[in-house]
Formats: structure tokens, C-alpha cells, sequence
């Protein structure tokens, strides 16, 4: 029996604290105490019984729809709410019944009815009903309805003038819609007009309270304590900003507004803060000084006077900004540089952040160089913050790009940069921000519109390559060298690259002739990121990248012994020259022009990384991308259930292994550590799939409660950064993606329930009923419509930069090279959801999507998903077909559709059969690509004809569809047929083979590789290459990961026939869906 939500006995305990009469405690109690007791049925019963008598106790009906609801009877709920839902009822005036109801609405998602429950407890406002009011604000927020919130919040404020926090709630809610991008212009204008003048209203509140108060009644009351912390002067500020920012789409609209704000000075000053703040900052203040006498290191946020506001002010007026957008613009930096706002940015990092980015993007050319003398007097005075850096470089690109006598700062900022980074050489310390923010500030006018040439600064006394090389120099030997460095190397010119390359290694041929090249960890990194860079700013021939490799490697087995001593959770520091290898091997099959040997070798060097490093994340994360192209669902599901991806964490990683995971849908246990299938818990990639679609409701009801406790404790920040986190999770990507390819594998359950109610595992050791997904119509439908809405503002918050990525710069990086096609976006979502919708909701008309006719709209899919896409049409227009010859030349391209990929098989089969080389060099995902969009094709074939000889909508048009239809069946069958022979010979090609290579037993000198369809002959000799240059570390040693239980699969040669064997087992389990059609 599930416990009553903490909501609900909340609120009952709050109502029982409150004025209520003692005859209806008397006759509550008994419903309560078994409440209490978690006696939900009894309370239930009780609750009928007292209905019987006191029927017009409208309070004891809330109570009882409460456990209706906690008992899971939903319908029971709604017809409580519609039996007093009439206009006029007396119910409605009720404010505890109407408080209670309201908690089952919600927690069920009945929002239109949860509305109209607040349209009427807001009617009318006074001191009786305030709390219920207060939660209907409080409870609009949380549930998204800012629209409804703010009019609630403007109502509280009438009804509750004195109360300021009414008013800087109704300023959030205007904050809130105003980063919506659902507010239309028009309202968007009305909007920060409104809060702005709502603003000034709520200054004038503050200035006539602090008027009539002295330094000794402060803090009395906690809604007039001034500024006590960060939240209320934020508020301040960020509708400042939102009106500043605003530009409406009619630009011959403008923003009503009432000019400057007014308000006294003393305002903003010392005096009127809370006592508290006063001594905490009069504290900072004396930390301060002596900091600055001992020299100490102090953050950006630390550096900042606060006995005086800056003689200068930070100037933002610009012809093309409005002179209202600039007053508001002024006053944002005005109450930033009072004595209070100077305060509130040292000591809250956030403020301060917030104050510098819009000084970057608003300030003239005068405000400009304000900012930057107030930045470069921060470094002077020994602040080392990499941001105070960052925002002295973007002041001085936008400087430049308005005034071009901008370029004299700019030699002065890099002549400061260079001064200072030699200074900290000569302290010996380690403070790397100087020298990259020279090659920042070198770097960042190259980001803008190259037809300008006054962007790019030549005037500066060292070039990029220079200060990179420098860079280099002094901190090769740090594990982040590299990283620092990456973002920089793109965007190097040919001649510089080359220029770095020469330097570089002369570094490098430098420190080996010193000898502090041994065998030792610092010279190892120091290789490692010589190593790094190099590959990046070099092209290297396409037939050298197994070359070097094989250096990689050779580099990886010499570091190796460093780890020897290290306990087995550590990392070991060598493992980035065996990523690196990797990345060499993915390399050459991509210029091989899909050459799989080298996916097979890089495969083999990541599962011996794992072994000694089983937690080193880039190469778990490379393997699972690797074995997907390679058709291994058993090894790639094995290694994504070991990457230990927790709840939020599959927002921004699942799409690693879960994209475009429905064409291993047939694979439905996976071993680990070698153990047979029978000793496992079966998991798929259904599983997989809804573990990672069920975390977003929860996380959205988690974030929903903490927005409402934000506003009731005051956390305006955080009120924001919950709800721009909220409409990020509610508009993911990859949760449509996830819940597209959930639907997909629903529907192949569906069909496959159809033709077989039980699955049998390969090795028999058992069976068990097909029940991984319950397929619900109805729920899939809705998925798609939600799919289908707003799919083009769809959020992409995926973390791409999970998969290390050394490859030179021109050339597309891992998370691309080893993708099952090209990444998904939101045409894809589009694409993929009208290609169901089409067949699922025939009655629904979907116009075309905008880019539809843009020639790169299909860029996003396969050209299986493309087919699938044209043939959904076919069957749609099927569905619709009056004429007999229509309906003729609609099943001839249904036919089609088979045929294309049964031929493409086939054609794939008949030179293996000969011994020579398949003419496709296709990978074996696209192999199970061409399986799973002949059996999705099926799947939306026999979906159309089930819905058409369904009883209740047999119509004379339905009849003649049906027996077209019916008819090319029995040929789509036929198809299908000849792929699974296809399929079949496919295998035992494999099997026969791999026999007769344990038979003949080869010496080791002339033995030749186990058979697959996908390593060609030329890969194959690429294989013997590494063994021959690395024999003893590849062959012999170190078990894999994952395998420690099977002695054949030591060393490279066993690995490679357990693989391939996996591979077939993968191949074979997709097929029994072909099968399961044709029994």
C-alpha cells in the first residue's frame, strides 16, 4: 500500500493548525487517524460513511478524491471534481475544499481542470483565504503556468499592498515569461513595460519605508529588511537587464517605459543595509586590506573597492540602441557601481559575473575601456582569474569592432600579459591564464566576420604559433596542457600550424638529447601532449595512420610498467597513448574508405586499456561507439550497464550507445564477465531504452517542488536557474529521441507478439514470455504528438565532448567518424515521428515542414530512414486511394521496398561465396540496418492491414485496400524469405569457416584470420601487421576485460574469434524477427 505524499499530509496538518472548528475536528479525527496510520482503504470507508451524514461537508469530499488518488482511481477523482464544478455550487466558495481538491489535479496532471479550481479560489481575495491563494501562486509556478502566475501575483498585491514580497513575485513571474520563447512580441513589449514600471513602484515602496526607519528598528520585520542577501537586489537588476535587452521583432514598436528610475541615493547605501550584511562586509572589507599588504592571491571577487563608487561610470549609449533601452541601461550600472551594488559583487560571484556581461555587450567604446582599466588594475593587483581575462579580451574585440583606434589597448593588454606571465615565471609559479590569454586575445577576432580586416591583428609582437610554443615550453609537463590548448590549435593558420610543428619538435628533440626523456611520468605527459598536439596541426598520409599507431602503441606498452605499483582502481598514466592509437586506427578506416580491420584492431587495444584502467570513461566510451559499428550488441550493452550512467547523466551520455538502438532490438541478454546467458538477468536494449525515458518525469517533479520552496524561502536566483533547468529537461532532444526509439521497439513488440509468443535463447537453456514492452496504441500515439510539437525547439543538451577527439583539425572527429550515420537532430525527430504518424494517425493532416524542400534537409538520417520515410507516404496514400490503379502502382513500389534491400543482401553474399572480396565495404551495423528497416517496413505493412480489418471500420473502400494488400503479402513474404536465406548463407559461411581454421591449426607465422564478411583481405593483412611488429604484448599476457573467464580469448587471436562469433550471434538474433514472420 503506498504512504500518503508528504503534499497531502502537509497540508492537513497545516489546516489542522490553523482556526478551525472544534465540531469538524470531531467528525475528521477518525478519517484522519487512519490516515496517519497509513490506513488508506479503512479511511476511505469512513470517509463514505461521514458523507452519508454531513453530505454538504465539501472538505471531507476533497479529503476523500486525496485517497481516491492514492489509491490509483483516477476516474473516481475526476468525478468528485465535476460533481461541484458547477457554476454557483457552494463548494466553490469553500477554500479548504478548494485547497484540498486541488492536490489529486495536480499530482495527476489535470491542469485545465486544476485552473479552473484556481479561477475560482482566486475570485475573490481577502485575509480568510490568503494562504489558499498563496498556493495557488506558489502551485501555477511549479507547474509551468507563468501567464496565470503573474495575474495571481498582480491580484496579491492589490489585495495585499504592504507585503513587497507579492510584488517581487509578480516582478519574477514577468522575468520568467520574458525568457520564454513562447511570448510573441507584442506581449513580450507589454510585458517589460509592465515590469519595469512595477519596478519603480516597488523602489518607491522601499524608499518611503526606509524613510520612516532608523538603523536600530533594521531587521524587525523580515520583508523590510533591505537587501539582506543577493535575491531582492537581483530582482532589481534582472528586470533592469530584461528591459534593457529587449528588442521586439517590429522594430517600429517601442517600449513603453518611464524613462530613468527615481529613487534617493541613500537607497543604495551603507546605512540602510540589514545589520548583518553591514558586518559581514565591514569584516570583508578588513580582509581585504590585508590581503592586499601581504600580497596575497585574492579572487576577481575579492579585488573590488567598497568605500566609494568609481569616479567613472560605465557610458552604453549607441546611435542604433533607443534612448529608453539606454536610460534602463544606465541605471543597470549606476546601482551596480553604488556602494551597495559594489558590496553585492564582491561578495556574490554570480552578481558579479552577471555585471560583466553586460557591460561586454552594452558598454560604448568609453564604457569599454572603463571596464578594461578596471580588469587590467585587477591583475595589476595580483588577480589571477581567468575570467577577469576573458572579459578584457571581449571588451577589447567589441572596442575594436566600433572604434579602430581600439588597437593601441590592445598591444598595451598583450604587452601587460606578457609582463606578468614573466614575473610569475621568475616566482616560479604556475599560473597559466597569462600566457593563454595571449593567445586568446590572438584568437578571438579570427571567431568574427572575416571581410573585415581590421579584425585581424597583426600589430601584436608575437604571432599565435609563438605564444602557443611558449605556452608549450612552460607547461608541457601538466595533464591539462593540451586541453588549454585544443580550442586554439583549430583555428591556426596552414603557415602557423606548420611553424608550431617545427617548434615543437625541436622542443621535443631538445629535452630527449637533455634526458629527461626516462621512463619516468613527467617526461610521459610531456610525450603525451607533444603527441596530442602534433596530431591535430599535422596531416598525416592516409596510409601512414597504421604507422603510427603502431608508434602509439609501442609508446603505450614502454610507459606502461609506470602503473605497476598503482591499486587497481587507479588510472594508468599511459593510457592516452592507447587512445591515441585508436583514434590513429579509426582514422585509417575511414581513409580506407571503410576498410573494418582497423575498427577490429582499436576494439581489441580499448579492451586491454580497460583492463588495467577499468575506469577510464574515454576508452569505455570509444569501445561502446566502437562495437555498435561492429554489430556487437552483447559486448556494446555490456559496456554502457559498466559506464554507471545515473538519472540525469542519460540526458547528456545516452545518446552514446541508445541512438538509433531499435536495430539491436532482438538481443536480449548480455554476458558479463564471460558468464553464459542463463546466469544473467535477461537485459535489452528495451530495457535500456525506458530506464532512460522514465527519468525526466521524476526529475520534473523534483525540480517543480524545489521552485515552489525557492519562492516561499526566498531564492529568486534559484527560482530562475530551476526554471530555465526545468525547460531544458521538458524540451530535451535526446528525451524525444529516446521516446522515438521506444516507439519504434513498441511497435516491433507488438508485431512480434503477433507471430510468436515466446522467445528462445540460442544456447536453449531456457525460455521465457515475451513481455518486454507493454504496447499501448494510445500511449504511443501520444508520444508521437508530443514528439511532433515544438520538435524544431527542441534543446539540445547532449555532451559530445565525452569521446576524446586528437584527430587533425580538418577532419571530423570520433563522436562523428564512429557515429551509425549522421548525428540526429531535429529534422530526424521530425522525419522519423511523421513516418509512424502517418500510419498510426491517417486521419491527422501534416503539412510539410518548413526546410522540407531545403537539400539538406535529409542530411540528419540514414538512407534506410530516408526509404522508410518515402515508403510511410506510400502506405499513407494507400490508406486514401480511390482508384483501382492507383491502389495498383502504390503496391508495386510497397513490393519494391523489399525487393531494394533483399538485393542489396544478396548482392553482398554472392562474391563470398566465391572467396574474393565483397564489392560493398559495408560495417556490420549496416548489415543489421538493412534486417531492421525490412522488419520495420513489415511492422508498418501489418500495422496498416490490422487497422484496416479491424470490425468497427470495415467500409466497401476498406474491403478492396484490405484484399490489395492481402494479395502483395504473400509476395512482400517472399522477399522475405530470400533475405533470411541470405542471411543464413551469411552465417554459415562464417561457421564453416571458423571450423576449418580450428582443424587445420596453422603455425603462427602463416596462420590467417578467422572469416568475416566484413574484414576484407587488405584489413586482414593490416592485422597480421600489428601482431608482427608488437607480437609478444598483443598475442600473449593480459586477459580482456570482460572475458577473464575463457582462456581461448587471450591475446589478439582469440579475441577476434570470440568477436566474430558475438558478431554472428548479434547477426542471427535480429533474424529471428524475419523468421518469426515467416513460421
Amino acid at each position: 500500500m503506498p504512504s500518503p505524499p508528504s503534499r497531502f499530509l502537509a497540508a492537513l496538518d497545516s489546516w489542522l493548525a490553523g482556526p478551525v472548528p472544534e465540531p469538524i475536528i470531531a467528525i475528521l479525527i477518525p478519517v484522519i487517524e487512519l490516515i496517519d496510520g497509513n490506513q488508506l482503504k479503512p479511511a476511505l470507508d469512513q470517509c463514505g460513511k461521514l458523507l452519508k451524514k454531513w453530505p454538504r461537508l465539501y472538505l471531507l469530499h476533497a479529503i476523500k478524491a486525496n485517497l481516491l488518488h492514492l489509491l490509483d482511481r483516477r476516474e473516481d477523482v475526476l468525478s468528485i471534481f465535476h460533481q461541484f464544478n458547477s457554476p454557483g455550487h457552494p463548494a466553490n466558495s469553500d477554500s479548504d475544499y478548494l485547497h484540498f481538491i486541488s492536490l489529486p489535479l495536480l499530482a495527476q496532471g489535470q491542469y485545465e481542470e486544476l485552473l479552473s479550481v484556481y479561477e475560482k479560489a482566486v475570485s475573490t481575495i481577502t485575509t480568510q483565504n490568503q494562504h489558499l491563494v498563496l498556493n495557488v501562486f506558489l502551485t501555477l509556478g511549479e507547474i509551468g503556468q507563468l501567464k496565470d502566475q503573474q495575474q495571481v501575483g498582480l491580484k496579491l498585491h492589490k489585495a495585499f499592498p504592504n507585503e513587497c514580497r507579492y510584488l517581487v513575485w509578480t516582478l519574477l513571474s514577468m522575468i520568467l515569461q520574458s525568457n520564454s520563447s513562447q511570448v510573441s512580441s507584442t506581449q513580450g513589449s507589454i510585458l517589460v513595460s509592465m515590469a519595469h514600471r512595477f519596478l519603480q513602484t516597488f523602489l518607491d515602496k522601499k524608499a518611503n519605508q526606509l524613510k520612516y526607519m532608523n538603523g536600530s528598528q533594521f531587521g524587525s520585520d523580515s520583508d523590510q529588511s533591505w537587501f539582506e542577501g543577493p535575491n531582492q537586489f537581483w530582482v532589481v537588476v534582472k528586470v533592469l537587464e530584461v528591459v534593457g535587452q529587449w528588442q521586439p521583432s517590429d522594430n517600429s514598436r517601442k517600449i513603453i517605459g518611464d524613462g530613468k528610475l527615481k529613487y534617493p541615493p541613500s537607497l543604495f547605501t551603507k546605512e540602510h543595509y540589514s545589520p548583518q550584511l553591514a558586518l559581514e562586509n565591514d569584516q570583508a572589507s578588513k580582509d581585504l586590506n590585508m590581503a592586499s599588504d601581504k600580497n596575497f592571491t585574492h579572487s576577481s571577487t575579492q579585488s573590488l573597492s567598497s568605500k566609494a563608487p568609481p569616479a567613472l561610470s560605465i557610458k552604453c549609449r549607441r546611435p542604433q540602441v533607443s534612448d529608453h533601452a539606454c536610460s534602463v541601461r544606465e541605471d543597470y550600472f549606476e546601482i551596480f557601481d553604488t556602494v551597495l551594488g559594489q558590496e553585492m559583487r564582491t561578495k556574490y560571484l554570480g552578481l558579479e559575473l552577471m555585471w560583466r556581461e553586460r557591460g561586454v555587450d552594452w558598454a560604448n567604446a568609453d564604457g569599454l575601456k572603463e571596464i578594461i582599466n578596471r580588469m587590467k588594475k585587477r591583475l595589476i593587483n595580483g588577480d589571477r582569474n581567468w575570467h577577469t581575462m576573458i572579459t578584457i579580451n571581449k571588451c577589447l574585440v567589441n572596442l575594436l569592432q566600433i572604434d579602430e583606434s581600439g588597437i593601441e589597448e590592445v598591444n598595451l593588454v598583450d604587452e601587460l600579459y606578457s609582463v606578468l606571465d614573466k614575473e610569475q615565471t621568475t616566482q616560479k609559479n604556475t599560473e597559466r591564464g597569462y600566457c593563454l590569454a595571449r593567445a586568446d586575445l590572438r584568437c578571438r577576432p579570427r571567431e568574427l566576420t572575416a571581410s573585415s580586416s581590421r579584425f585581424e591583428i597583426s600589430t601584436l609582437s608575437a604571432s599565435l604559433d609563438d605564444v602557443l610554443a611558449d605556452y608549450f615550453h612552460q607547461f608541457g609537463g601538466k595533464t591539462c596542457c593540451f586541453d588549454d590548448m585544443s580550442q586554439y590549435l583549430k583555428l591556426l593558420t596552414v603557415e602557423e600550424a606548420d611553424s608550431l610543428f617545427i617548434k615543437l619538435k625541436q622542443m621535443d628533440e631538445a629535452f630527449i638529447r637533455s634526458g629527461s626523456s626516462s621512463c619516468s611520468e613527467t617526461s610521459l605527459i610531456q610525450h603525451i601532449n607533444y603527441a596530442k598536439v602534433c596530431r591535430v596541426i599535422r596531416s598525416v598520409p592516409a596510409n601512414n595512420q597504421t604507422t603510427e599507431a603502431i608508434t602509439m602503441l609501442q609508446e603505450y606498452f614502454k610507459y606502461l610498467p609506470l602503473g605497476n605499483s598503482l591499486p587497481e582502481t587507479a588510472l594508468q598514466p599511459a593510457d592516452d597513448m592507447a587512445i591515441l592509437a585508436v583514434e590513429a586506427l579509426i582514422q585509417d578506416w575511414q581513409d580506407s574508405e571503410g576498410k573494418a580491420g582497423s575498427l577490429y584492431i582499436a576494439a581489441y587495444i580499448l579492451e586491454r586499456c580497460l583492463a588495467k584502467s577499468a575506469h577510464r570513461y574515454h576508452a569505455r566510451s570509444l569501445l561502446i561507439r566502437l562495437y555498435r559499428l561492429l554489430g556487437n550488441a552483447p559486448r556494446f550493452l555490456s559496456h554502457f550497464l559498466n559506464f554507471g550512467i545515473k538519472k540525469i547523466q542519460h540526458d547528456t551520455l545516452s545518446h552514446l550507445a541508445l541512438d538509433r538502438c531499435s536495430m539491436f532490438f532482438s538481443n536480449v541478454w548480455v554476458p558479463v564477465n564471460g558468464a553464459d546467458a542463463s546466469d544473467c538477468l535477461p537485459t535489452n536494449v528495451s530495457h535500456l531504452i525506458n530506464g532512460a525515458v522514465s527519468i525526466y518525469e521524476p526529475i520534473e517533479a523534483d525540480t517543480s517542488r524545489w521552485i515552489y520552496n525557492s519562492y516561499l524561502n526566498g531564492n529568486y536566483i534559484q527560482v530562475e536557474d530551476l526554471n530555465l533547468f526545468k525547460h531544458q529537461i521538458a524540451f530535451s532532444l535526446e528525451r524525444k529521441i529516446l521516446t522515438m526509439e521506444k516507439i519504434r521497439l513498441q511497435l516491433f513488440e507488438k508485431i512480434s507478439s503477433t507471430y510468436i509468443k515466446k522467445v528462445n535463447f540460442e544456447n536453449g537453456t531456457f525460455t521465457r514470455e515475451n513481455k518486454t514492452l507493454i504496447c499501448d496504441l494510445d500511449e504511443i500515439t501520444r508520444n508521437l504528438m508530443q514528439i511532433l510539437e515544438n520538435c524544431h525547439l527542441a534543446i539540445d543538451n547532449r555532451d559530445f565532448t565525452v569521446l576524446p577527439n586528437h584527430q587533425p583539425r580538418k577532419n571530423l572527429g570520433p563522436m562523428h567518424q564512429t557515429s551509425l550515420g549522421p548525428i540526429l537532430g531535429s529534422n530526424w525527430l521530425w522525419i522519423m515521428g511523421t513516418t509512424y504518424a502517418r500510419v498510426l494517425l491517417p486521419e491527422s493532416a501534416f503539412s510539410d515542414h518548413p526546410s522540407r524542400s531545403h537539400p539538406d534537409f535529409f542530411s540528419e538520417c540514414t538512407r534506410e530512414e530516408v526509404c522508410l520515410h518515402q515508403y510511410s507516404e506510400i502506405l499513407s496514400s494507400v490508406l486514401k486511394c480511390t482508384e483501382d490503379d492507383e491502389l495498383s502502382s502504390y503496391s508495386q513500389h510497397i513490393v519494391g521496398f523489399f525487393e531494394r534491400w533483399v538485393n542489396e543482401v544478396r548482392a553482398l553474399v554472392k562474391p563470398c561465396e566465391k572467396d574474393t572480396e565483397p564489392p560493398s565495404k559495408l560495417l556490420p551495423y549496416q548489415l543489421l540496418a538493412i534486417i531492421h528497416v525490412t522488419y520495420e517496413g513489415f511492422c508498418l505493412f501489418e500495422l496498416v492491414l490490422q487497422r484496416l480489418s479491424n470490425v468497427t471500420c470495415k467500409v466497401k473502400k476498406n474491403n478492396t485496400i484490405i484484399k490489395s494488400l492481402t494479395k502483395i503479402k504473400s509476395q512482400i513474404l517472399l522477399k522475405i524469405t530470400e533475405l533470411d536465406l541470405s542471411i543464413q548463407r551469411i552465417y554459415n559461411l562464417s561457421h564453416e569457416d571458423n571450423q576449418e581454421d580450428n582443424e587445420k591449426k596453422i603455425p603462427n607465422q602463416t596462420k590467417t584470420r578467422s572469416f568475416c564478411l566484413f574484414a576484407s583481405h587488405t584489413s586482414e593483412i593490416n592485422l597480421l601487421s600489428f601482431e608482427n611488429e608488437l607480437k609478444n604484448e598483443l598475442t600473449n599476457g593480459t586477459e580482456i576485460a570482460n572475458d577473464k573467464e575463457h582462456d581461448d580469448n587471450v591475446g589478439l587471436e582469440g579475441y577476434l574469434k570470440q568477436v566474430f562469433k558475438e558478431q554472428m550471434c548479434t547477426l542471427t538474433n535480429l533474424n529471428k524477427l524475419i523468421k518469426q514472420i515467416l513460421i
